[in-house]
C-alpha cells in the first residue's frame, strides 16, 4: 500500500465518523513469504496478504474500537457504526487524552524492494545456498524463511496522518549430525534481504553442530556463559518491559525505589552496558510514530549501566508533568518500547569472548 493508498482509505474512514466526538484509523497493510525445508527439501510455502483497518472512536470520555479487514463502503460504515456502539455501552474513561492533531515525524527509509519482491523462486534458491553452506550430506538440517513488507498508516479527525512502510527478511536453521549427538542453531535477520548470507548461516549452523558432537559429562560449578547476538536479542525484550515509569512510580517495578520514586540516576547493570531507542538509526530503522500517531525519537534508556529514562504515556507524563516517550505501536501500552531497541557493549566478537 502507498502513502496515497493508505491517505485515501483514510479519509473514506473518517468522513463516515461525522457523528461522533472524535476518530482515529489505523491502517497495517502486510505481505509475507514463507518457505519452510527440511532434510534438504521445501516442504512447505504460503504467502499471506491482508489490509486490517482499526477504527477507535470517542464519544464524550468514552471510548471503543473496532476492525475490518472488508474496505468496501459499508463495511466501514458497519465497522465505525459498530465503535459507536460499543463506546456508548463502555463506562468513561478517567484516563483518556484527546486524539492528536498533526505532529512532525522522522523520515526513515526502511522499505527495500529486494526484500518486498522475494518471490517463491527467489527463496528457494536461497533454500538451496543455506543448504549447500553445510558442506553436503552429512549435516541434517531444516529451517524457515520468512519475509515480510508492512505499511502502517494513522490518522485522526483532528488532522494528524502519519505514514511508514518497512520490510524485513529473517532465515534461520538447525543442523544436526547424522549420529544425532550434535546439533547447531544459526538465523540472520535484516530489513534488506541482500544483508543475509544464506550460505554463511548454513556453514556456521553445520561448524555448531560439528563441535557439539559427542558431548561429555562435566563437574556442575559456577560457569560465565557466552551469549550469541541472537541470545541477547531474545532477552533484550523482556528487559524493555519493565522500563516503565508508571509501574516504577506506583512501587511495583525493578525500577521502583524502596520508599518511594525511581531509580533514575543509579547503577543497574553492568557499566558495559548502554540501551537506547533511536527510529532513524540505521541497525533499526523502525517506525517513527506509536499506535496514537505520537512522534518517537532517540532516548538512552540505560547509559554506561546507568538508568536514565523511563517510558512515559501521554496521560501518565501529563500526570507527573515529564514529556511523554510514546506507546508501542502493536498493543499500545508503554510495555514494550516504541523506535525500535538497541543495546551497546564491549568491542570483542563472540569468538573472542
Amino acid at each position: 500500500m502507498t502513502r496515497e493508498e493508505a491517505r485515501a482509505l483514510a479519509d473514506r474512514v473518517l468522513a463516515l465518523s461525522k457523528g461522533v466526538d472524535q476518530a482515529r484509523v489505523n491502517i497495517t497493510s502486510t505481505w509475507s513469504g514463507n518457505t519452510r525445508f527440511a532434510d534438504a527439501s521445501i516442504t512447505t510455502s504460503g504467502g499471506i496478504t491482508d489490509v486490517i483497518v482499526d477504527v477507535t472512536v470517542t464519544i464524550g470520555r468514552r471510548r471503543a474500537s473496532a476492525s475490518t479487514n472488508v474496505l468496501d463502503d459499508a463495511s466501514l460504515r458497519r465497522t465505525v457504526e459498530l465503535a459507536a456502539q460499543l463506546a456508548r455501552l463502555s463506562p468513561d474513561d478517567p484516563e483518556l487524552m484527546p486524539e492528536l492533531g498533526a505532529q512532525s515525524h522522522a523520515t526513515v527509509n526502511a522499505y527495500i524492494e529486494d526484500t518486498a519482491n522475494l518471490t517463491p523462486t527467489a527463496r528457494a534458491g536461497a533454500v538451496r545456498r543455506t543448504i549447500d553452506g553445510t558442506g553436503g550430506g552429512q549435516i541434517f538440517s531444516a529451517g524457515f524463511l520468512d519475509a515480510h513488507a508492512i505499511a502502517v498508516a494513522v490518522a485522526t479527525s483532528n488532522g494528524l496522518f502519519a505514514f511508514h512502510r518497512s520490510t524485513d527478511a529473517e532465515l534461520s536453521m538447525t543442523a544436526r549430525t547424522p549420529d544425532g549427538t550434535g546439533s547447531g542453531w544459526a538465523s540472520a535477520g535484516s530489513r534488506d534481504w541482500g544483508k543475509i548470507d544464506p550460505t554463511a548461516l548454513g556453514r556456521a549452523a553445520a561448524r555448531k553442530a560439528e563441535s557439539s558432537r559427542n558431548p561429555q559429562a562435566i563437574e556442575a560449578r559456577p560457569m560465565t556463559a557466552v551469549l550469541e547476538p541472537q541470545a541477547v536479542n531474545d532477552l533484550v525484550p523482556l528487559l524493555s518491559s519493565s522500563l516503565n515509569a508508571r509501574t516504577a512510580d506506583e512501587g511495583r517495578s525493578a525500577f521502583s525505589k524502596p520508599g518511594g520514586g525511581t531509580r533514575i540516576g543509579e547503577k543497574v547493570m553492568d557499566e558495559r552496558v548502554t540501551l537506547y531507542s533511536d527510529p532513524t538509526d540505521p541497525d533499526l530503522l523502525a517506525m517513527p510514530f506509536d499506535v496514537e500517531g505520537f512522534p518517537l525519537r532517540r532516548i538512552v534508556w540505560i547509559e554506561k549501566g546507568v538508568l536514565r529514562n523511563l517510558s512515559y504515556t501521554r496521560f501518565w507524563a501529563q500526570r507527573q508533568k515529564m514529556a511523554p516517550t510514546g506507546t508501542n505501536i502493536y498493543d499500545g501500552s508503554s510495555n514494550v518500547l516504541g523506535g525500535g531497541l538497541k543495546m551497546t557493549g564491549g568491542t570483542k566478537t563472540t569468538e573472542e569472548l
